[in-house]
């Protein structure tokens, strides 16, 4: 009977397969045909429409385009039945082209170089010559910012230089540090704007746009749709004629789109372009099996969308869109996202259709994994924002390449993670060079490799390589616990390891093994542990490397009102137990070794010869007194620094009154002791308006032995009005010496030239020739050429002549 039962089944799946059709789209079709064979092929896509609406295509079916020719318009899958159906390519030839945009023209002179044309629909976008045009805007490059805001107004004194009214414009508005809003302004009183009320304020010096209003069309390139009388205005370059322009509205949202029960839709070898929306929609609570493979999606709003169990995107090539590239939903089991090369995602900040509205998140690939997805083998080139954003549980992402993300937002980063639902994945063998994060509108700044952000846990993060991360190579932030990193390799970003613990539920149980921790700045730590309480007990931590050839540090505990630092033999003597196999790097260089000297004293009387002129104390809690006086060790006189008080203390003594440039390189020297051992922090500062923190230049040990320090840095701002400071975040006395602040030129990175790192993001080993000798971070000798395993990497040392 089991024999019989499988027979017949055979049977019938055989016969339903001899019963498929293939339906075919040409050109130069006609939709009166069949579409049966090349030779009676419909010609557009809203025939294929048709045939599904009348249930003419079935289970099993192919609709084929054929290659070489374009088609306009957006598939819909709103039947019942529309599943188990493929849509391809047939012939020989280029993809076919499906676009979501319709020419316009013929144009009308406005006067002032303002054309216009009919477009009764709605534009999402609008391309000229195949490039995007930008919405009428005011800035028309860049951004206001906010003087202050709430959660429904913000105030600005820029926008009195906007003429009429903002009422009806679409504010485009930075809300946080990881994403933006677009939103209606809905009043306007002076340099005020209304609009619908946010979750939280965003604060002073947010930046923000005002868009689509006919009044703020002033520019080249922009544009205005006028929805009452269904006409586009298109303001071209003084004496420009849009005659010969290939001038095209984005009027389709997406070029297909299926509703909640879609099983086994398979879209292969496709050329898509031209969408305001998700180009490929295939979400729903039902869907199952849906597949995209081999397509080429650009110059979009978003590119894939798909959703369900054993989900396939693969082999696609992704570049140009304004928001994801790829975003999964409950992928579980089967679900393979694997192969996929996506460059150019988000890179303009704000940039959205103008049917667009909400806040945003902009992540290349985003997805939303169950037990047994598999994200591997991407390439992502150049993000707006994170590269990989991986929630859920039971997923693997590994041997995927990330380069140069959080390009135009911050606090975020390559691969990230986030929420108590995202636990027992598995992050490794993933490449990930430059992670940059931007600084505009943002109040926190972070670019991080791997983030696992709070409440994550169980994750494993292993033998993955981090290369320039401006933040940290790889962060478990406030509320996580119970991560394994094991033999990552982070090198040359602010910090190697970050653990963060900042909320009441503290990060806890984190297995911190076998890591190789790189910096390449004499202000970057190895690791960082912060917390306001317990930082002590936030995981194990052994067979780690800490490697910063400029300082002794090896880790920085901030407890945010004390930052004590340790070196390895410090630390190991905080935490028994811990890292007894670790080591520090043997490798001590100076610190981007002066050229010369560009410019005058910018501080005087640093010498103290007979006073301390020009230099002042300032406490926090506590107190802090500054005095002249004439310790040994000392040629002439010296400043003493006095920090004294209960609990934390702090005091500082500063000198104000110079200017630093944007970029400029500064030598600074002094000569300090002190009576019992302290860590002193070296500041730049604003000594006007808001007196912020312009950077934190570097903390240094200062024990009772006479010590020369000398440290050059390159200013992160202009600013007329500086000051430097020595700052004690504990009681404690200093004596400070031949302070000297000039400008230079420098050899910059000698430690990234004098240790080199190799990657290597293929499937076999790979050989780099050495030029001279080399030894391991361990100081071993290392004969050429350096042969370095598939997906990993690898620093030397190269020994000079």
């Amino acid at each position: 009977m089991p024999h019989s039962c499988w027979v017949v089944s055979f049977l019938l799946a055989a016969t339903a397969a001899a019963q498929a059709t293939d339906f075919h789209v040409a050109a130069d079709g006609d939709d009166s045909r069949d579409g049966r064979s090349p030779a009676q092929a419909w010609r557009t896509i809203g025939r294929v429409n048709q045939a599904f609406a009348s249930d003419a295509i079935q289970a099993g079916d192919r609709v084929l385009f054929r290659r070489g020719d374009l088609f306009r318009g957006s598939l819909q899958l709103l039947q019942n039945n529309d599943e188990d159906v493929e849509f391809a390519a047939y012939g020989a030839g280029p993809r076919p082209r499906w676009s979501g945009a319709r020419p316009l023209g013929p144009w009308v002179a406005l006067g002032s170089d303002r054309w216009a044309a009919l477009c009764p629909q709605p534009p999402h976008l609008l391309y000229v010559d195949g490039t995007l045009q930008q919405l009428a805007r005011e800035p028309d490059v860049g951004s206001f910012y906010t003087d202050a805001s709430t959660v429904a107004s913000l105030s600005d004194a820029a926008l009195a230089a906007v003429p009429g009214s903002l009422v009806g414009a679409a504010l485009v508005l930075r809300n946080y540090d990881w994403s933006f809003v677009r939103t209606p302004v809905l009043s306007q009183n002076g340099t005020t704007l209304g609009f619908a009320g946010l979750v939280e304020a965003p604060g002073a010096g947010r930046n923000y746009h005002v868009e689509g209003l006919p009044t703020l069309l002033d520019a080249p390139g922009e544009w205005w749709h006028d929805a009452g009388q269904g006409v586009l205005v298109l303001q071209l370059a003084a004496g420009q004629q849009p005659d010969g322009l290939a001038i095209e509205a984005v009027v389709d949202a997406s070029a297909l789109f299926g509703v909640w029960n879609r099983r086994s839709v398979r879209v292969r070898d496709l050329e898509l372009l031209h969408y305001g929306g998700r180009a490929i929609d295939l979400r729903g609570a039902l869907c199952i099996g849906n597949e995209v493979r081999d397509c080429w999606l650009h110059d979009l709003a978003a590119g894939i969308s798909v959703q369900g169990p054993a989900a396939v995107v693969a082999a696609n090539t992704i570049t140009d869109v304004m928001f994801e590239a790829i975003e999964g939903r409950d992928f579980g089991a089967g679900s393979l996202l694997v192969g996929n090369a996506i460059e150019r995602v988000a890179m303009r900040f704000g940039g959205a259709p103008s049917s667009a509205a909400g806040e945003f998140l902009v992540d290349a690939i985003d997805v939303d994994c169950l037990p047994g997805a598999i994200v591997r083998r991407n390439v992502i080139d150049e993000a707006g924002y994170n590269g990989i954003r991986v929630d859920g549980n039971g997923a693997l992402v590994e041997q995927n390449i990330v380069r140069d993300t959080m390009r135009v937002l911050s606090d975020g980063g390559a691969i990230y993670s986030f929420g108590a639902g995202s636990f027992g994945n598995t992050i490794r063998h993933n490449i990930i060079e430059r992670v940059h994060g931007n600084r505009d509108g943002s109040r926190f700044f972070g670019a991080v490799g791997i983030y696992l952000d709070n409440d994550t846990s169980f994750c494993v993060v292993e033998h993955n390589v981090v290369v320039d991360a401006s933040t940290s190579g790889l962060v478990v932030n406030a509320a996580a616990h119970d991560h394994r990193l094991t033999g990552n390799l982070a090198y040359g970003m602010g910090h190697g390891l970050q653990l963060s613990d900042w909320l009441p539920a503290h990060v806890f149980g984190n297995r911190i093994e076998h890591n190789s921790l790189y910096t390449l700045s004499p202000e970057s730590r190895p690791m960082v542990l912060e917390s306001t309480t317990g930082w002590y007990a936030m995981g194990t931590y052994e067979g780690n490397r800490y490697y910063n050839p400029y300082d002794r540090y090896a880790v920085r505990a901030s407890q945010y009102t004390n930052s004590p630092q340790y070196t390895l033999a410090g630390w190991r003597q905080q935490n028994p137990g811990n890292d007894l196999l670790s080591r520090q790097h043997f490798l001590r260089l100076l610190a981007h070794p002066v050229r010369q000297v560009t410019g005058a004293e910018n501080l005087g009387n640093g010498d103290f010869t007979t006073d301390i002129a020009g230099w002042t104390a300032w406490a926090g809690s506590g107190s802090a007194v500054a005095t002249w006086s004439q310790p040994l060790g000392f040629v002439g006189g010296a400043l003493r620094l006095d920090v004294v008080g209960a609990g934390n203390p702090y005091g500082l003594v500063y000198r104000p009154g110079f200017a630093v440039g944007d970029g400029q390189w500064y030598r600074l020297r002094f000569r300090a002791r002190a009576a019992a051992a302290v860590d002193v922090q070296l500041q730049l500062q604003r000594h006007a308006g808001d007196y912020a923190v312009l950077q934190d230049l570097r903390w240094v040990p200062v024990d009772q032995r006479s010590t020369r320090f000398e440290l050059t840095f390159r200013a992160g701002v202009t600013e007329p009005q500086a000051r430097l400071n020595f700052l004690l975040r504990t009681a404690g006395t200093v004596w400070l010496d031949e302070v000297s602040l000039v400008p230079v030129t420098v050899d910059e990175d000698p430690a990234r030239t004098r240790s080199p790192v190799f990657v290597n993001a293929s499937d076999q080993p790979r050989s780099f020739p050495l030029v001279g000798p080399h030894r391991d971070l361990d100081g071993r000798p290392v004969t050429s050429p350096l042969v370095v395993p598939p997906w990993s990497g690898a620093v030397l040392v190269r020994q000079l002549p």
